[in-house]
């Protein structure tokens, strides 16, 4: 075999490899990094979703520990009023 004939037969399996298995790669690769693409969108739209969720929350305490605090002042005015009212049979 003369060395021409050697360089087409390595060109041709060259050819043969990228086809077979390299262009199959190269779009399993593609395929995948959308994938990716898709989960870091995905993600960051979660990301956002629990950052305003924890905004509700703590807001949310907030005004519990409010109604709470106006409840414990409007029972003690309560306890003193009663304490101190004339209707109280002792």
């Amino acid at each position: 075999m003369e060395m021409n004939d050697f360089i087409n037969v390595i060109g041709l399996l060259a050819m043969v490899i990228t086809w077979f298995i390299v262009s199959p790669l190269n779009k399993s690769i593609e395929g995948l990094q959308k994938a990716v693409d898709n989960l870091s969108k995905s993600l960051e739209e979660r990301r956002k979703e629990m950052t305003a969720l924890g905004e509700r929350v703590a807001a949310g305490e907030t005004a519990i520990e409010t109604n709470t605090n106006r409840l414990t002042h409007l029972e003690e005015e309560f306890h003193s009023f009663c304490n101190n009212c004339k209707c109280r049979k002792d």
